[in-house]
């Protein structure tokens, strides 16, 4: 190009614009055509470290389907002895100081919320009961 000469030049640009979507949530996918979720608690458990039935846990069939958890257990006198958010962290059968809890009749309360699915919010689900602490 001479001194006092313009290029002049036409650019081009294409913009393509594509409404993208998430993928969709693959555990809603799974609580929606997996396996029924389902809990359920034992009516007596062993903690005697022989690794069987050491714990009070509920069985929970598709886990995966859990918002919100919580357990927590009482002695006969009503007199807090354990607590956890987490569905698969049971009970070990101690105290709060880390004593052996006696034998006997303890209650549970536990509060969940499934996974919400559709546009409806899940309720919150209170399950209350009792079960044998038994060495």
């Amino acid at each position: 190009m001479k001194k006092g000469q313009l290029f002049l030049g036409l650019i081009l640009f294409f913009c393509v614009v594509v409404k993208a979507q998430m993928p969709p949530d693959v555990n809603k996918i799974q609580c929606m055509f997996g396996p029924e979720f389902k809990i359920s608690f034992a009516n007596v458990f062993t903690p005697n470290s022989d690794y069987r039935n050491d714990n009070f846990v509920p069985e929970v069939q598709n886990p995966i389907c859990i918002e919100s958890y919580e357990m927590t257990i009482f002695n006969r006198w009503g007199q807090f002895m354990y607590e956890t958010h987490v569905y698969n962290k049971g009970w070990a059968g101690n105290d709060i100081y880390g004593n052996l809890a006696q034998e006997g009749t303890y209650f549970f309360i536990v509060h969940y919320r499934k996974m919400q699915i559709d546009d409806k919010p899940s309720p919150d689900v209170t399950e209350k009961g009792f079960f044998l602490l038994a060495r």
